[in-house]
C-alpha cells in the first residue's frame, strides 16, 4: 500500500501529508479527528473555512493539538514521525484512550475561542511582524496558544488579562530573536519547540500569576 501511494505521489498532484497519513494509518482515532475538524466551528472560523479543507490541513491541526497535548515531551525534532506515531498509538489503543481523547476534544474549541477573545478575529493564531499580524495562520503559534489555553485555569486568567497577553506576545516577537525564529524559521527542530513553549509559559506565568510549566523544558 505504501509503495502504491508513493507511485501516486510522483504524479502531477501529490497527496498532502495528512491525506497520506489518513490513508496509511486508518483507525477509530483517525476517523475521530476527521469528525472533530468537521464539527469544530471554532476551527473553521479560525481557518476561514466554509467546508472541510480539501487537503485535510484542518485535520492535521487537530492531530497536532492532540499530539502535543499527550506526547509533547517525546517530540524528537521530526514532525512527520511525531504525528505518525501519535496517530498509530491512538488508533492502536483507542479502547483504552477514547474516553480521555473525547474529554480532551471538549477543550479544543475552548482553546481556540480563548485565543480569539484575546487576540481578536483578525490577529488570532498569527505572527506579529513588528508592524502588524501577518495574514496566514502560523502553525507554530497555533501549537503554543492552543496547548496552554486548553487548560481552563490558564485560559480564564489569560482572558482577564487579554490586553497584557497580546502586548507581551508582540513584544516577544519584537525583542526576542530566539522566540521569533522559533515561530517563523526552523519551527520543527527540538530547540525551536523548547524555546517557543518555554517562553510562552513564562510569559503566561508572569501575567496570570499561575505556575505554568512547559512540557518541553529549554
Amino acid at each position: 500500500l505504501y509503495s502504491v501511494f508513493l507511485r501516486i505521489n510522483t504524479g502531477s498532484v501529490q497527496l498532502s501529508p495528512q491525506e497520506l497519513r489518513q490513508a496509511l494509518h486508518p483507525g477509530e482515532f483517525s476517523d475521530f479527528i476527521d469528525d472533530v475538524s468537521i464539527q469544530s466551528n471554532s476551527l473553521k472560523s479560525a481557518l476561514n473555512l466554509k467546508q472541510p479543507d480539501f487537503r485535510m490541513r484542518d485535520v492535521e491541526l487537530v492531530l497536532r493539538w492532540f499530539a502535543y497535548q499527550n506526547f509533547a515531551e517525546k517530540y524528537n525534532g521530526q514532525l512527520k514521525d511525531f504525528l505518525d506515531n501519535a496517530t498509530q498509538d491512538f488508533n492502536k489503543n483507542w479502547n483504552k484512550v477514547s474516553a480521555l481523547i473525547i474529554d480532551q476534544a471538549e477543550q479544543f474549541d475552548l482553546s481556540l475561542d480563548a485565543t480569539r477573545m484575546i487576540f481578536g478575529v483578525r490577529d488570532e493564531l498569527r505572527k506579529w511582524n513588528g508592524k502588524a499580524y501577518e495574514k496566514p495562520i502560523n502553525r507554530a503559534v497555533f501549537d503554543i496558544m492552543a496547548y496552554y489555553f486548553a487548560k481552563k485555569e490558564i485560559r480564564e486568567a489569560a482572558i482577564i488579562h487579554a490586553a497584557d497577553v497580546k502586548k507581551a506576545f508582540e513584544q516577544e516577537c519584537d525583542n526576542n530573536r530566539s522566540f521569533l525564529s522559533a515561530i517563523e524559521a526552523t519551527t520543527k527542530s527540538i530547540e525551536a519547540n523548547k524555546v517557543r513553549f518555554s517562553v510562552w509559559s513564562r510569559i503566561l506565568s508572569r501575567i496570570t500569576g499561575l505556575d505554568i510549566i512547559s512540557p518541553l523544558r529549554a
